[in-house]
């Protein structure tokens, strides 16, 4: 049998649908441990990549200051006013002239402390606009959306084997995801706690599994098939495992934007 372009229509004997279903199941699974190895060896990055940003701040904020010299200083100072002069210590205008130096001190104390703060805050600020925090969220993203692709495979080939044809609408991930970030979509907002990347990869699933049910229930009348609720039921569990996917990238991307 042939199709209007003159090329061989490919005949789904019982003896091919069994040979594509083992072979999605191989597929599956080789691929399925591959990427969650590789998921697993960026989880081990991440957290070497967060001891060192840690581990390099404690140092900078355990760095020497000049609060102890200038405490140092003035305690010399005031005792050698003390040996010097012991019966000054007692006149009112002595005690005053101290107190004002205590304030003094104090005020520059204080000062040492803010401008450490701010050094500090800067030092946040530079840690999290280096850049690799992006750059793992991007692969975070990268890495659900193989996933997600795996599990389109998965649906594609029961579909095949069901309908006895490939797919009338094209289901992506890896590909929109990387058009997205090549565009500069953002691969997690911490305001919102949402990945604009993965909500869009998300909505355009939904939608063109909608629109294959449509166009597969218009075309071969599929509804009145016996192998109707079976692709439902695996329609149905394509859309939850797309769910946990989505959910476990979140979990990733905050734990990356709140700790980096």
């Amino acid at each position: 049998m042939k199709t209007k372009t003159g090329q061989k229509k490919r005949e789904y004997t019982p003896e091919y649908k069994i040979y594509c279903w083992e072979q999605m199941i191989s597929s599956y699974m080789k691929d399925g441990m591959l990427t969650l190895n590789q998921i697993k060896k960026q989880n081990e990055s991440i957290t070497d990549n967060l001891n060192f940003c840690q581990t390099e701040f404690i140092q900078f904020l355990e760095r020497t200051d000049k609060k102890q010299e200038s405490i140092t200083d003035f305690v010399k100072n005031f005792n050698q006013f003390s040996n010097e002069f012991p019966d000054l210590r007692q006149d009112d205008q002595t005690k005053e002239e101290l107190m004002q130096r205590v304030e003094t001190l104090s005020t520059k104390l204080w000062k040492n402390i803010e401008d450490k703060k701010d050094e500090s805050l800067e030092e946040i600020r530079k840690q999290s606009d280096s850049g690799w925090s992006s750059q793992e969220m991007k692969q975070v993203c990268k890495n659900m959306a193989n996933l997600i692709e795996i599990e389109i495979k998965k649906f594609n080939t029961v579909y095949s084997i069901l309908v006895e044809q490939d797919p009338i609408v094209e289901l992506d991930a890896e590909i929109l995801v990387k058009k997205q970030i090549e565009r500069g979509v953002k691969p997690y907002d911490h305001t919102s706690k949402m990945s604009p990347v993965m909500q869009q990869v998300v909505i355009s699933l939904l939608t063109k599994m909608d629109d294959l049910f449509v166009k597969t229930y218009k075309e071969y009348q599929f509804n009145s098939n016996p192998n109707a609720l079976i692709l439902e039921h695996e329609r149905n569990i394509f859309l939850y495992r797309l769910a946990m996917i989505n959910a476990w990238s979140l979990v990733q991307l905050d734990e990356i934007s709140t700790y980096s």
